[in-house]
């Protein structure tokens, strides 16, 4: 019998607090470069939050926001992002520069 491939985790513990401080999240840190900068040098930050701290990039299947595209509200989902090269050039910048 085959042996399953092993399954990669990249994600985020939704539990984890910085010292117990509940402002300080993994998303709170993500959503700043310079939060980045600060908390993701500490190897229990990276630890806990592989993601927001880009130790990994992988799409989270359940990763959505909403959006205005055309006067209208849509979910943006990264299946969505993934079907156009604008769009991956359009969203994935948009990341790198501080705003997703």
């Amino acid at each position: 019998q085959p042996t399953p491939a092993p399954v990669s985790v990249c994600q985020n513990d939704d539990d984890w607090q910085f010292f117990n401080i509940d402002i300080i999240t993994c998303n709170w840190i993500r959503n700043k470069e310079s939060r980045r900068d600060k908390y993701c040098v500490k190897p229990n930050v990276a630890e806990a939050c592989p993601q927001s701290c880009g130790e990994c990039c992988e799409d989270h299947p359940g990763f959505r926001y909403r959006d205005n595209r055309d006067g209208k509200q849509v979910d943006i989902t990264c299946n969505w992002i993934s079907k156009s090269n604008k769009r991956k050039n359009e969203y994935c910048d948009y990341w790198r520069n501080e705003y997703m």
